[in-house]
C-alpha cells in the first residue's frame, strides 16, 4: 500500500497523516483485540467463526409483515428464511430482544419469544397496552446460554384481538460469545 502525506491546512495548522500507518495501526488493535491475524483476510469473505473474539456482540434481525389476529406461535423471517432459524457457528449467550412495530397497537396482544432450537428461552416482549409500539428485555452474559450449533429464532403470538393487523414488527435478538 502507497504511503500517503498530504499536507492538509487547517485553520492555518499544518496536518500530516500516514494513510498506511493508520491501517496498519487500526489492524494491530484489531488483532489484539480478537487474539487472531486477521490481515491475510481477503477483503469481502466472510470472517469464519474462528475469527469472532470472545465478547464480541452481534444481532440478529427477524421480521413479520401483516401480523395477523389469533397467531399461533410461529417463527419469524430471518433474510428470506421464512422458518427464522439461525445456526449458531460458536457457543454464547441471548443478552436482549428488542420489537418494534411500524404502528402502534390498537388493540390486543402480540407476544414475541427468543428460542433455542425451537423451545422458548424464557426471554419474552409483550406489544400491549403499556407497551403499545416497543419492547425490550434483557439478560446477563451466560443466564441463556446457546451451544455452537444450536439454532436461534423468534416466535410471535397474537390473542383474537390484536390490532392493527397490518402492523410490520421487527425483533432483533442481541447475542454475545
Amino acid at each position: 500500500m502507497k504511503t500517503i502525506k498530504p499536507d492538509l491546512g487547517v485553520g492555518g495548522a499544518h496536518l500530516e497523516y500516514d494513510l498506511k500507518g493508520i491501517l496498519q495501526e487500526l489492524q494491530a488493535l484489531f488483532d489484539a483485540s480478537s487474539g487472531h491475524d486477521h490481515s491475510t483476510t481477503d477483503k469481502g469473505k466472510p470472517v469464519p467463526s474462528a475469527g469472532l473474539a470472545d465478547g464480541n456482540l452481534f444481532a440478529l434481525t427477524y421480521f413479520v409483515a401483516d401480523l395477523p389476529a389469533n397467531q399461533g406461535a410461529v417463527f419469524l423471517s430471518i433474510g428470506q428464511n421464512t422458518n427464522g432459524e439461525t445456526l449458531m457457528p460458536r457457543a454464547g449467550s441471548i443478552i436482549g430482544i428488542a420489537v418494534a412495530s411500524n404502528a402502534p397497537r390498537t388493540g390486543g396482544t402480540a407476544t414475541f419469544d427468543v428460542c433455542r432450537n425451537g423451545s422458548a428461552q424464557g426471554m419474552t416482549v409483550t406489544i400491549n397496552a403499556t407497551n403499545p409500539q416497543y419492547a425490550y428485555a434483557t439478560a446477563a452474559k451466560g443466564a441463556k446460554p446457546f451451544a455452537a450449533g444450536d439454532r436461534i429464532t423468534v416466535k410471535a403470538s397474537t390473542d383474537s384481538a390484536w390490532a392493527p393487523t397490518t402492523a410490520d414488527l421487527v425483533a432483533v435478538v442481541y447475542c454475545q460469545i
